[in-house]
């Protein structure tokens, strides 16, 4: 139910992964060197509720469809990817409905020293 795989070299997460972790709630994947989340990473990971990709390397994130699964999200730890860019598919105005409308269970959203692009 939870996984810390923090602080390893984690280069990037592809979608058969977590695939098998169906009842994974916690997913903390902090401190790594992650540069890259396949689309579909999480799709299979329905129970999480708390997801922490704080201090990687990330890119790029299309939060619209990588958390198009992710209903019960409460925790989503984004914080100190210093290149990280979020966007959302279509170029639509990154707003709160882009979270609320895939994650209506987020309480917490953390993302300082990144790059926001709508």
């Amino acid at each position: 139910r939870r996984l810390d795989l923090s602080f390893n070299k984690i280069l990037f997460v592809k979608k058969y992964y977590f695939q098998h972790l169906i009842d994974l709630r916690e997913l903390y994947l902090r401190h790594n060197q992650l540069s890259h989340l396949e689309l579909e990473a999480f799709d299979s990971n329905l129970a999480l509720v708390r997801l922490d990709l704080s201090e990687n390397m990330l890119f790029r994130l299309d939060i619209s469809r990588l958390f198009e699964y992710l209903s019960k999200i409460s925790i989503l730890k984004l914080n100190s990817n210093d290149q990280l860019r979020i966007f959302t598919i279509g170029n639509r105005k990154l707003t709160s409905n882009v979270f609320s409308n895939k994650t209506s269970s987020l309480r917490e959203l953390y993302f300082f020293k990144i790059n926001i692009l709508s």
